[in-house]
């Protein structure tokens, strides 16, 4: 019987190690307890033997050579390698992997993005609520970001307002996307629609020192009255004050 030849022994060897017969350790002709220089100079051997048979089959050597790249980063790495061999010398396959919910994965992406809107990068903060938005679109905290960021963009200044509005209908207890809405037509020099959004945040936050800052800038006190005086008015005479405010 004929021995079989060098590119017989390797479709054997990806046969064996893609069915899980042979390991990695295997597969070098290594122990399981090689150490690293073991492992480096039995990947330069196999790399050098792969070459050999290149214009034989290199349909097999590139199989075989994205093997030894994944094999290199394993045993390699010194975390890698305790995975692997914790997992009873097998790759992480997809059975072991636990994909995280879409909500999770949003609440990861949107925490990354507060760190970019932090640092002012906009566009980079936008694309990943973007994302987060597609994976769920339930969280208010969401919309809110994703219209401030925006808020920061100019050719993005209609959809801010849509998100914001968003945010505003889904925590409607919240001053925040009514401040920012605020802010955002503040900025436009469209005053009555900034002051209308102070004041509905007020309505809701009456400390609010931001809403309060812009909207006593944009009508200032109501006859010179103090706020205590005021609230006192609205309670007493609500249908005066109501109008007054108007």
């Amino acid at each position: 019987m004929n021995n079989p030849s060098q590119v017989e022994l390797f479709k054997f060897d990806l046969l064996a190690l893609q069915s899980g017969k042979k390991n990695y350790y295997q597969y070098l002709s290594l122990p399981v307890t090689a150490t690293q220089f073991e492992i480096e100079k039995a990947l330069i051997q196999k790399k050098e033997a792969l070459v050999a048979i290149k214009s034989q089959d290199s349909v097999l050597m590139s199989k075989l050579s994205v093997i030894l790249e994944r094999i290199k980063v394993v045993l390699l790495d010194y975390q890698e390698r305790a995975k692997y061999d914790g997992r009873g010398f097998r790759e992480f396959s997809a059975e072991d992997e636990v994909v995280p919910e879409p909500d999770e994965q949003a609440k990861e992406i949107y925490l990354k993005a507060k760190a970019l809107y932090g640092q002012k990068r906009y566009r980079e903060c936008f694309l990943a609520m973007t994302q987060a938005l597609k994976l769920d679109p339930s969280k208010p905290g969401y919309y809110l970001l994703m219209g401030l960021t925006q808020s920061n963009m100019g050719d993005y200044r209609r959809e801010a307002e849509i998100n914001l509005n968003k945010a505003a209908e889904m925590e409607g207890w919240n001053a925040e996307p009514l401040v920012a809405l605020g802010l955002l037509f503040y900025r436009e020099k469209l005053m009555k629609r900034a002051e209308g959004f102070f004041r509905r945040a007020l309505e809701i936050e009456p400390n609010h020192s931001i809403a309060r800052k812009y909207y006593d800038e944009l009508v200032g006190p109501v006859d010179g009255l103090t706020d205590k005086v005021l609230d006192t008015l609205s309670k007493v005479m609500p249908t005066f004050f109501k109008k007054r405010m108007k």
